[in-house]
């Protein structure tokens, strides 16, 4: 496996684990607006 395959792999699991996280803050404020709406 090259250097540009690595990056490539990297950037893929940086961005996996990046979008899990705006998942979990989005789902947290949506939570929270739910919340005060009751």
């Amino acid at each position: 496996m090259n250097f540009y395959h690595f990056l490539l792999a990297a950037f893929a699991i940086y961005a996996m684990f990046s979008a899990a996280d705006a998942l979990h803050r989005i789902a947290a404020a949506v939570e929270t607006i739910a919340g005060e709406d009751e």
